[in-house]
């Protein structure tokens, strides 16, 4: 098992893009979300620069979990 983690502009290059074909597969295959997203393909507003990725990938490379950690300096909602 290896695990990643870093804001999106230090990630290994195509990780950005696995991440976000992995959550695709978790969030609306998976958990039957509604989102308004390309198909195959989830990213949200809270993908910015800055964001901080923890990701874990399996011996053959695959994602098998990760999460998003961001700084909130005012109210989100």
């Amino acid at each position: 098992m290896e695990f990643l983690s870093g804001p999106t502009n230090n990630l290994p290059v195509g990780l950005e893009n696995e991440l976000a074909v992995y959550r695709y597969k978790v969030f609306v295959e998976r958990l039957g979300w509604e989102l308004d997203t390309p198909k195959g393909y989830e990213r949200d507003q809270f993908d910015k620069p800055d964001t901080v990725y923890v990701v874990a990938r399996n011996s053959d490379k695959e994602i098998i979990a990760a999460h998003d950690y961001y700084l909130h300096l005012n109210p989100i909602y």
